[in-house]
């Protein structure tokens, strides 16, 4: 069985994250800080910090990307200018789910380094049938 308050610590990490994306000041992370000796929670606190500005930055390229399409109808911007501006966009997307990449990676750190995931596996002649004998 994992760690209980381990897995606790790891809830009020997401449920922090959740509520308060810009407030990084959640005790649940300086308990994490405690429970590893590694990188782990503050490399997750880095990338949480870095997602809202790589999600603005998308959304600033997608609406770059919409006027350059608006203002190429209007014969006011060339296909040149709508191509770049998709390229910026499909860039900051990249980033974006990269980015998210990782902070998946960092709550997985965090989760087994507070001691989740060491669960025992079942022994190798201990299957079970149908209607569980």
């Amino acid at each position: 069985m994992g760690n209980p308050s381990g897995l606790l610590a790891v809830f009020r990490i997401d449920r922090c994250h959740g509520r308060h994306q810009h407030r990084l000041g959640c005790p649940a992370l300086a308990v994490a800080s405690n429970v590893t000796r590694d990188n782990t929670p503050s490399a997750y606190v880095h990338d949480l910090q870095r997602e809202s500005s790589a999600q603005a930055a998308r959304d600033d390229a997608a609406t770059v990307e919409r006027e350059a399409e608006t203002l190429e109808l209007g014969g006011r911007a060339t296909t040149l200018t709508v191509i770049d501006a998709q390229r910026t966009l499909a860039a900051s997307e990249q980033s974006l789910a990269q980015l998210k990449s990782a902070i998946s990676d960092d709550q997985v750190s965090v989760f087994l380094a507070l001691g989740g995931g060491w669960e025992h596996a079942p022994e190798a002649g201990a299957t079970r049938g149908i209607a569980g004998q």
